[in-house]
């Protein structure tokens, strides 16, 4: 009696999602533009390991602990893409950092996180499968943050240290919220 329950709730869902129009999710992520967003992404993970030498384009700060560079690979959607270098401890931390929005209307930029969030869930990476994990911090800021879980065969082991991070901010003493998307090394 179960098996004939089960296999008619598998018949009847089966029939459902066959009749069921396109979610949102996936009418934006298929075609030309989440081609181009998956091949950008990818363009700049592959130069992680290189600290992102190959993509750097004109030099446009240097500061006494920190040096920008402009990004030669940009994100569709997103702003021109800056890299530069973190000090860190006892090593180099390089990241890419780019701008999705910045506005006065926080409905806006939040809706602004979310698609593009769903957007980037669908990503799938040359160099390894990542974890997802979000969390709200300590500033109120929406952090979805992506870590490497198992690198595909033959690749190179700095990319156990990725991280890609999109983050939504509330700036303190200002109307104004943000989207970044982060590529960098984990500290871990």
């Amino acid at each position: 009696m179960r098996k004939i329950i089960l296999l008619t709730l598998i018949c009847l869902s089966s029939n459902f999602i066959s009749n069921a129009q396109p979610t949102p999710l996936l009418k934006d992520t298929v075609g030309v533009f989440y081609q181009k967003l998956e091949d950008s992404i990818n363009k700049i993970v592959d130069d992680f390991p290189s600290n992102f030498n190959h993509i750097r384009g004109e030099k446009v700060a240097t500061h006494t602990f920190c040096s920008a560079w402009q990004s030669t690979a940009n994100i569709p959607g997103f702003e021109h893409g800056i890299i530069f270098m973190e000090p860190g401890n006892s090593y180099e931390h390089w990241v890419y950092k780019a701008l999705l929005i910045s506005s006065e209307n926080r409905e806006t930029t939040l809706n602004s996180y979310y698609d593009q969030y769903l957007k980037l869930r669908q990503i799938k990476l040359h160099c390894c499968v990542t974890q997802l994990s979000e969390d709200i911090d300590y500033l109120g800021d929406y952090n979805a943050t992506w870590k490497t879980l198992m690198l595909h065969n033959d690749k190179d082991k700095a990319f156990k240290k990725l991280m890609i991070n999109l983050r939504y901010h509330e700036s303190t003493g200002s109307a104004t919220s943000d989207v970044y998307l982060y590529i960098q090394s984990t500290d871990d």
